[in-house]
């Protein structure tokens, strides 16, 4: 019953973190650690995180991540190539989430950030939710258990269950088939009830939901700037100059930059969370304010106000500003 599971859970024990009494004591040399308010956004500070994220350097080019709740618990483990804000991407072999009560939240495998094989996911008491396997076919609904331990699909078949971000009044349940979400589901929504009708995995009736895959995305659609984000990349690479001053005094760092991209495209609020020096943070200041307009983020078919965070790494060894950027809608 249930194949495979003790294979998947001792290959990710064997990646486990040893948990530190100190996270900064884990920011060795050849690492970066942030403080997030979310996956994809910085925050100002320790007060205002609700994570930190540390990257050291690992082995075949490869970074690896691990993440902490405030309270020192583990949030994540795992390794990637995206030598970016964004990791996920880039992810490649086993990453392990945890809830916030250090339980394992889920065991998945990726392959150039995609995931392949054997997923596990765990309900917070610690007990096994689901087995789900990609394939060449797309997702496969292996096995699905209730809070209890009880097996309410095996093998491909039966009954699953679906929730988002642990909300206990938005799920979903239906039959699934061959592996696949197959006849009648309904979708609870606190005290109303919608219902949602697959075939073979894809939705074929449903009020709100005829051209909508995922039940519970929001479409959203970050800033663009005109060309793209390499455009963009380069756009600062050829704007910022390293300042004399600072590559004479041998001042390097990685410099935070945050801005509003607003419904008219412009860029707004521009300011600098974490700096360098004067003459460093200034340089990039001048240089985000000489940006032409984007094309503006949407929210649900609307334009909608988006924040991005930039961090640009000055080295003097080198001369030059390296820029790594992520993007995080404001709503």
């Amino acid at each position: 019953m249930l194949k495979n599971i003790l294979t998947v859970i001792l290959l990710a024990l064997i990646s486990c973190p040893i948990i530190a009494q100190d996270i900064k004591e884990q920011a060795k040399p050849g690492s970066d650690f942030y403080y997030m308010v979310s996956d994809n956004q910085l925050a100002k500070d320790s007060k205002d995180a609700k994570f930190i994220r540390l990257y050291t350097r690992a082995d075949s080019g490869m970074l690896k991540v691990e993440e902490f709740y405030m309270n020192n618990k583990p949030k994540l483990i795992g390794k990637t190539f995206a030598l970016d804000i964004d990791f996920r991407p880039g992810l490649q072999g086993y990453c392990i989430e945890y809830y916030m009560n250090g339980k394992r939240k889920s065991i998945n495998n990726y392959n150039k950030g995609q995931l392949v094989g054997e997923g596990i996911t765990y309900y917070p008491s610690g007990t096994m939710y689901n087995i789900t396997e990609k394939n060449k076919n797309g997702m496969y609904l292996k096995s699905c258990l209730d809070s209890t331990g009880k097996i309410l699909a095996e093998n491909g078949n039966g009954i699953w269950f679906k929730t988002k971000n642990d909300s206990v009044k938005i799920f979903l349940v239906g039959p699934v088939i061959n592996g696949k979400e197959d006849g009648v589901w309904e979708k609870h929504i606190s005290d109303t009830t919608y219902t949602i009708v697959y075939k073979k995995g894809e939705i074929t009736s449903g009020k709100e939901f005829i051209n909508n895959k995922d039940p519970f995305a929001h479409i959203i659609a970050d800033p663009q700037f005109p060309g793209g984000e390499e455009k963009f990349f380069k756009f600062l690479a050829s704007t910022i100059k390293y300042p004399s001053i600072d590559r004479e005094q041998k001042n390097s760092g990685k410099v935070i930059l945050a801005f509003a991209i607003d419904k008219d495209g412009s860029v707004k609020d521009a300011k600098i969370i974490r700096g360098v020096s004067a003459t460093i943070d200034a340089e990039v200041m001048r240089a985000i304010k000489r940006s032409p307009k984007w094309k503006p983020g949407t929210k649900d078919g609307r334009f909608d106000k988006a924040l991005v965070s930039i961090p640009v790494s000055f080295d003097t060894s080198t001369g030059s500003s390296i820029i790594l950027g992520n993007q995080q809608n404001l709503n």
